[in-house]
């Protein structure tokens, strides 16, 4: 008689992969101040690296995750967060034989 315990779900089966509620982990430091437009991602993970940005009055690390309701600084001046409605997708025809 096989047993199925500590074994993890196949992929395509009905079994549930976790059995904790969905919490909402907010969103990466470094892409807010990117929408923001402050600059790029990864000049923004520079910033944070060099201990330009802060939440709440406290030091920022790569990788923290903030909430709307977090105040962010960022040499030591408040960041006003764009809005995530606010962004735009811009799509462009490029016609055959034009080069960019």
């Amino acid at each position: 008689m096989t047993t199925n315990v500590g074994k993890t779900a196949k992929k395509g089966s009905s079994e549930p992969k976790s059995t904790s509620p969905e919490i909402d982990k907010g969103e990466k430091l470094h892409k807010v101040l990117a929408r923001s437009g402050l600059g790029s991602r990864r000049e923004m993970e520079g910033w944070i690296r060099d201990g330009r940005v802060g939440i709440d009055g406290e030091l920022a690390a790569l990788g923290d995750r903030v909430f709307p309701s977090q105040t962010i600084s960022v040499d030591g001046k408040r960041l006003q967060a764009a809005d995530r409605s606010s962004t735009r997708c811009l799509l462009y025809h490029k016609p055959v034989g034009e080069v960019c």
